[in-house]
């Protein structure tokens, strides 16, 4: 009699979700970042890390991760993209000069 963990999609399931795991410590740097820069006036950093994360780094990660590793590559894609995308954005907040506010 099979146990209820023995059947292969659910520990392919189960796989799946510890390799997506790994992306939610760094997951919200990147959008927190963005929000910096669009409530601060810098538009351009804000649209590069929103649509450029998405069209730059993580779907080119995609696709090289599902060539060279198969299914457990676009299932580790995504945490690959994240800590990609975390850097780009830190690195865009160290290189940010603040735009000054006109005095009332």
């Amino acid at each position: 009699m099979k146990k209820p963990g023995d059947d292969p999609a659910r520990r392919a399931f189960g796989k799946a979700l510890r390799l997506l795991a790994l992306s939610y410590p760094v997951s919200g740097v990147a959008l927190l970042v963005a929000a910096y820069f669009q409530s601060v006036g810098q538009a351009r950093q804000a649209l590069l890390l929103t649509l450029g994360g998405i069209l730059l780094i993580k779907l080119p990660v995609l696709l090289l991760a599902s060539h060279w590793a198969g299914l457990n590559g676009i299932w580790a894609s995504e945490a690959l993209s994240e800590l990609l995308l975390c850097a780009l954005a830190l690195l865009l907040l160290k290189n940010s000069q603040r735009v000054p506010h006109p005095n009332p």
